[in-house]
């Protein structure tokens, strides 16, 4: 299994459709309805583009899979998920998409698909972060109470199918809340030095950027365009 983080930019305009293998695309929405500058209305909006893009640059047919309905029924969700290749996550609080996961049974099926040579995962902020056992100090900026599905709030902990914490700096995030008065990505950030402080590991993933991360080798690279001197971009790697 491959893994790409998307950076701020929607990922369909960063990820050459090449990369794919082919299959179906399944695209997760979950993550979406539990970020919380959202109203219901304005979710399905950004998700219905979410969805165009995907269609136009592509060239994918995405099929939708709600894992909240699938909670408790997780033979139902891998029936579900056969031949499928490409699994795309929206973001959003990592704690219950976390939880979504391991309820629905999303979890194991990942476990069953991590030698997988043909399957990519990808996923904006809390989607990837979740993928990761150790939370500390996400709750900085995730509130680990939140219960949009209606699971509880006990477990505290992400997937573990990832050994090191990764957080993605989106820098350019509007403001949580006018009287916290910080952005997103400075809230990351906070998180990382106090992570740094107590001599936990942390890999930090710039919103300019995209990782890609090769769990069967465990190779890591940073997907970039760089511009052309005739104003071209061009596709470059940096190995982590």
């Amino acid at each position: 299994m491959k893994i790409y983080t998307c950076p701020k930019t929607t990922c369909s305009e960063k990820i050459p459709r090449d990369y794919f293998k082919g299959g179906e695309l399944v695209y997760i929405p979950n993550g979406k309805y539990t970020q919380k500058r959202y109203d219901l209305e304005t979710a399905q909006g950004l998700i219905k583009t979410q969805l165009s893009k995907i269609r136009k640059i592509w060239k994918f047919e995405p099929r939708i899979v709600d894992l909240s309905e699938y909670i408790g029924k997780k033979e139902e969700l891998f029936k579900q998920l056969e031949n499928v290749t490409t699994v795309f996550l929206e973001g959003g609080n990592t704690y219950e998409i976390a939880r979504l996961k391991k309820a629905s049974g999303f979890s194991d099926w990942l476990n069953t698909q991590k030698n997988n040579p043909e399957m990519v995962y990808i996923g904006y902020s809390g989607s990837v972060v979740s993928l990761t056992k150790d939370l500390y100090g996400i709750d900085n900026y995730d509130d680990p109470k939140a219960d949009t599905f209606g699971i509880g709030t006990e477990d505290m902990e992400g997937l573990g199918l990832i050994g090191e914490t990764m957080l993605l700096q989106h820098k350019n995030c509007q403001k949580l809340e006018e009287e916290i008065g910080k952005t997103k990505g400075e809230l990351v950030e906070e998180t990382i030095r106090l992570r740094e402080f107590r001599g936990m590991a942390t890999i930090a993933v710039p919103d300019s950027v995209m990782l890609e991360w090769d769990l069967m080798t465990d190779k890591k690279k940073i997907i970039k365009y760089n511009q052309t001197p005739d104003g071209r971009r061009e596709l470059a790697f940096d190995m982590l």
